[in-house]
């Protein structure tokens, strides 16, 4: 008995990976849902509740976070900062100024030796010999002088030549007193300081109100109002030295100022670790809590407002929820997951049902669901780091961005439903459903239709106002309803501005990302493929000027009837530009860019018609070159669809000897057929407006009839079976085109002498 071999069907991995995307929405929202959350008992400060609550359990309540805080500050006051004694800074402060003073009086030395020395020369200047000598001895005694100078620079970055130092060695620069008495003025100041002590780090930043010093192991406390920092010494020195040295003028104090910074410096050094460790210490001694709660007492009767001691309740029933429910991993946590997960699910499956029944061109493009979902994603992202770091500032998750990134590449049904879902699931992550979505449905829906016919890159800021405005509404609802502060209601508008105005620009720069990366096409591309100054149009108007008034022609008269039947117009119209590019090569062939003779005639029919035929080839090649998105390179072989060239198609049947030697494959444009209402429109406009151009002298009449009989034809022949137009439609679009091609063609009254002068030129 032979074994039956079982055909294996293909994986479809295209079904697979769209599943894989959208389940992966549900999974990273339920994983995002805090797991110590709880919804049950979320009301605010003067708000009803709608039910009365009774303890579950046990629990304490906790004090108001105000209170808390200030019995922090007094904590921390308590524990003094610590401090480590350097005996080495009172040592090196003695020497420099030891130093310093030693240095002065011997450049107040050197200087009163180089003047005298050039007193000495000048009194010699008529003997040579004695000059010489005094000269030289000028000489030394300036170099002598100026390496002070320098060592004084290098040392002290002073500069002892200027004129505020020049007191302390110039007797002629109202000269200080005597240098001995000043620095041992200085020794004593600095040395009372030191013994307080000078800290390392600003007043200011120490807390308390007494410190620790350390000193060889053992710690001892001082005021901390005894004690100095660098500024404060340096300006009680420089306070000193004004009472001791009344004689002195203001400028020769500011130079005993400048000098003083020198010389001071801190001996006590902030020991951080050991200050930090004992105030987490102090802190985590003080109780938060302020009472306890019974299991089965009564916190808040129905339809009772809510006040501060309530509030405090039941905001500690929530933190007492969300301990038990962060420590629960056993079956009721899963049980909690798989519950999130199912209700994520469902409220993702409004997506899912709307796109796979109703929007079957997204569902059929992985592409169109990568771009949905990765902006859903980026919004639940968003909103759960906006609740990680602020819960109350919820008006500021971007909803809107992905309202109108959806809406700019597809349509506002697409983007209601792809946003609404994502609502209600962020709405749950945050815990507070009724708020959110009030909050955010409203200006979602804004942002869709606001931005509903965009022909601009700029007209995306239009929203800006409008979404802003219902942001307003929806808060101010909110409040009155709460009885919240106007402080509370002012910040949630700010947050709510700076979500408006950063959803706007990350759409803006989102667009142009998207649409280079997935290769989509949106109103804004297809907006900039209108002007006729781009080079492939141009070229066109310069090889072929009658194909480039034809496509204008018909992208006009598209514009009109695509709007009539809820089509894209601008697409169609971009189409019509395009979808005769292919004549270029070969334009002298084609009968709109012919003065005189016709070469097709010239020509056997099945080379002309293969001449035909070819521009389509020819023009999908041209939109590959200047890269044309793919719905506008459509139009070049859809507009014929799958026609045969008649006229040839004819005459060779009558030139040929037998009939059936002539194949009619020979003669018929590869196709294919229109498949969306823009391409199809165009392929019936276009053949009109060529045909009517060719009649002389149409009567409304007689562009009705050819209209009729273009629409007709296409229809018997089938080119139309695979586009999406109704019987309606095409009925709106014949009614379009009549009304249009008569206005074009209508005929002018001849006014008197009009006929002779036009006979004349």
């Amino acid at each position: 008995m032979t074994a039956k071999k079982i055909k294996k069907k293909p994986v479809n991995w295209d079904l697979i990976l769209k599943a894989g995307m959208m389940v992966l929405v549900v999974i990273i929202a339920t994983i995002l849902i805090p797991r110590e959350r709880s919804h049950i008992y979320r009301y605010q400060i003067g708000e009803i509740t709608r039910a009365t609550i009774i303890a579950p359990y046990d629990f304490d309540i906790l004090k108001p976070e105000d209170v808390i805080e200030a019995e922090k500050r007094e904590a921390l006051k308590r524990v003094p900062f610590v401090f480590n004694h350097d005996h080495d800074a009172e040592i090196r402060s003695t020497q420099d100024i030891e130093q310093f003073f030693r240095m002065a009086t011997a450049l107040k030395q050197r200087y009163q030796s180089l003047k005298k020395s050039r007193e000495d020369r000048n009194l010699y200047r008529y003997n040579v010999e004695r000059f010489e000598e005094q000269n030289k001895r000028v000489r030394s005694d300036s170099t002598a002088f100026y390496q002070l100078i320098s060592q004084f620079k290098q040392d002290y970055n002073i500069d002892m030549e200027s004129d505020l130092y020049r007191g302390l060695y110039d007797p002629d620069k109202s000269p200080l007193p005597d240098l001995e008495n000043l620095k041992t003025q200085f020794l004593q100041e600095i040395t009372q300081y030191m013994d307080k002590g000078i800290v390392d780090i600003p007043l200011e930043d120490i807390m308390s109100s007494q410190i620790a010093i350390s000193r060889a192991g053992e710690e001892i406390y001082r005021s901390t109002s005894e004690i100095y920092d660098r500024d404060k010494a340096i300006n009680t020195l420089s306070q000193s030295l004004k009472t001791n040295g009344n004689e002195l003028s203001f400028e020769k104090k500011q130079m005993l100022f400048q000098i003083s910074r020198i010389f001071i410096r801190p001996n006590l050094i902030y020991d951080k670790e050991r200050t930090l460790r004992r105030q987490q210490d102090a802190i985590s001694r003080i109780p938060i809590v302020d009472g306890k709660v019974l299991k089965n007492e009564k916190i808040v009767d129905a339809n009772t407002r809510v006040t501060p001691q309530i509030y405090r309740k039941l905001y500690s029933l929530n933190v007492a929820e969300s301990k038990r429910n962060q420590n629960a991993f056993g079956r009721a946590y899963f049980m909690g997951f798989f519950g999130d997960l199912l209700i994520m699910g469902l409220l993702y499956t409004i997506f899912i049902l709307f796109i796979y029944h109703f929007r079957k061109e997204i569902y059929s493009d992985r592409k169109n669901i990568f771009l949905i979902v990765i902006n859903q994603l980026i919004v639940i992202g968003l909103g759960y780091l906006i609740s990680s770091l602020n819960h109350a500032a919820f008006m500021a998750v971007p909803v809107t961005l992905l309202a109108m990134i959806v809406s700019i590449f597809y349509d506002e049904r697409a983007a209601i439903f792809s946003t609404v879902p994502i609502i209600l699931m962020l709405s749950y992550i945050f815990g507070n459903p009724f708020h959110f979505t009030v909050v955010h449905m409203l200006p979602a829906l804004i942002s869709t239709i606001s931005i509903k016919k965009l022909r601009s890159r700029d007209q995306i800021f239009q929203p800006l106002i409008w979404v802003f405005l219902s942001y307003i509404l929806g808060l101010i609802a909110l409040e009155l309803v709460s009885f919240s502060s106007f402080a509370e209601l002012t910040r949630g508008i700010l947050f709510a501005f700076i979500n408006t105005v950063g959803s706007v620009l990350a759409a803006y720069g989102l667009v142009s990302v998207f649409e280079r990366m997935l290769n989509i096409t949106t109103d804004m591309t297809l907006l900039e493929l209108t002007d006729l100054n781009k080079p492939l149009l141009k070229e066109l108007a310069m090889k072929a000027p009658g194909t480039f008034n034809h496509s204008v022609m018909v992208g006009t008269i598209v514009d009109t009837a695509a709007e009539a039947i809820g089509a894209n117009n601008l697409l169609a119209r971009v189409g019509a530009y395009y979808h005769d590019i292919g004549k270029i090569a070969k334009s002298n062939y084609f009968a709109e860019n012919q003065r005189d003779e016709n070469r097709l005639e010239k020509l056997k029919p099945h080379m002309a018609a293969k001449v035909v035929i070819n521009h389509v080839r020819t023009g999908i090649e041209l939109a590959e070159q200047y890269n044309l998105p793919k719905i506008v390179m459509d139009f070049i072989p859809m507009h014929h669809g799958t026609q045969i060239v008649k006229f040839f198609y004819d005459r060779a049947m009558d030139l040929a000897e037998d009939p059936a030697d002539v194949k009619d494959s020979d003669f018929k444009y590869p196709g294919p057929k229109p498949n969306t209402k823009e391409t199809a429109l165009v392929m019936i406009a276009e053949a009109c407006e060529a045909a009517i151009k060719a009649l002389d002298k149409p009567t409304d009449a007689d562009i009705e009839n050819r209209v009729n009989l273009i629409i007709k034809t296409r229809m018997d022949e089938g080119q139309l079976s695979d586009c999406p137009l109704t019987f309606h439609d095409i009925t709106v679009i014949r009614e379009s085109l009549i009304r249009q091609f008569i206005s074009m063609y209508h005929h002018r009254p001849e006014y008197p002498g009009q006929q002779k002068s036009e006979t004349t030129k």
